[in-house]
């Protein structure tokens, strides 16, 4: 993993241009760097400082990339390298801003365990599952209700068996409500 320190990287690139503008200024012989020279290489810093820190956040979402790319859905690669497009890219920081990237992996595992939303919604693409927090909200939570459902305890499977007994006693569906007409005739 790449381990530069953008924070660092910013800094130094501001005591360089900070030099350049103080040389500058004392005296134009000792470092000949016009107005427009200034402009480029500043630009030519915070260009870097961009790639810099996009590379950084790109190998941050490398992990939350791989586990979609295994569970929901395939992505496009382009020289070994997943392709994601910009629009994806600051939609998945978003969320990182606000959940932790163990609640985002639960959230694609959640998604990927339901049989329906792979059905219906996995072809949709990496933008629209990070598409705002309360979907990944809602992907975090289904598997909490889906828990609580589905217990293997045997003395509550027990337990629910017995009640859904006793209600049909009670409650005996006759054949005749079965087939009871729209107009309730």
């Amino acid at each position: 993993m790449l381990d530069i320190d953008i924070k660092e990287v910013r800094e130094s690139l501001d005591i360089i241009l900070k030099y350049i503008k103080q040389f500058r200024k004392r005296d134009r012989s000792f470092i000949r760097c016009t107005l427009s020279d200034f402009k480029k290489i500043r630009k030519i810093c915070w260009k870097i400082l961009k790639q810099l820190e996009e590379t950084t956040k790109t190998l941050n979402i490398k992990p939350i990339l791989d586990r979609y790319d295994k569970k929901i859905h395939k992505l496009r690669k382009r020289n070994n390298e997943y392709y994601v497009t910009p629009d994806a890219k600051n939609k998945i920081f978003k969320r990182l801003e606000i959940f932790s990237e163990e609640e985002i992996f639960e959230a694609i595992d959640n998604f990927s365990n339901d049989d329906w939303w792979m059905q219906h919604n996995s072809h949709r693409g990496i933008a629209w599952f990070f598409h705002n927090s309360d979907r990944i909200q809602l992907f975090i939570d289904m598997t909490k209700t889906k828990k609580e459902e589905e217990t293997t305890d045997p003395a509550i499977l027990k337990l629910k068996k017995l009640t859904e007994n006793t209600i049909r006693k009670i409650f005996p569906v006759k054949e005749e409500n079965k087939n009871i007409n729209k107009d309730g005739s």
